[in-house]
């Protein structure tokens, strides 16, 4: 017998991050082992977070927004992948599919820390040292895309000037 629990949240598709709202699609008889479950690792959400997620699902001019917000986020994505591939200094990259983030491999003998520590000093750029996600993540750093076109397009701007440089 197969059973499908899909389990979501509210973080990137409606940026609610930090909101702490998510929710789950499963079968009836899975109700009582799933809400104890959850109940065993964090409290409820709060209300003005539940009412805005509920907000978020039922109104046409929020789903509107959403539509716009990933279509934007989607044209910088391209943006930022563009740069990185065409940077040259050894970088390399995926097309992200869902996120706004970008994973970039890098090709120089220093740590992700100590990468990301220097473009943050030398040009007032942070990004991620992939090492924060695990010792695979060495020789990587992340780039977000999330915010205005403009400040992503400065801050590409400044990295690509560093690694020209540096």
């Amino acid at each position: 017998m197969l059973i499908t629990v899909i389990s979501s949240s509210f973080s990137k598709e409606f940026s609610m991050c930090g909101w702490r709202v998510g929710y789950s699609y499963l079968p009836d008889e899975l109700y009582n082992d799933m809400f104890h479950l959850q109940r065993s690792f964090n409290s409820v959400a709060a209300a003005i977070s539940q009412k805005a997620a509920e907000i978020s699902l039922k109104n046409p001019v929020v789903k509107e927004k959403v539509k716009e917000e990933i279509e934007r986020i989607r044209k910088t994505r391209d943006y930022v992948v563009d740069k990185v591939r065409n940077m040259g200094s050894g970088l390399s990259c995926f097309m992200p599919e869902a996120c706004p983030y970008l994973y970039v491999k890098y090709q120089r003998d220093i740590s992700s820390y100590d990468l990301c520590e220097d473009i943050i000093l030398k040009c007032s750029v942070v990004v991620s040292p992939g090492r924060g996600n695990g010792s695979i993540g060495e020789g990587h750093f992340c780039i977000t895309y999330a915010d205005s076109i403009d400040v992503v397009k400065e801050g590409m701007k400044r990295l690509e000037e560093y690694f020209k440089t540096n």
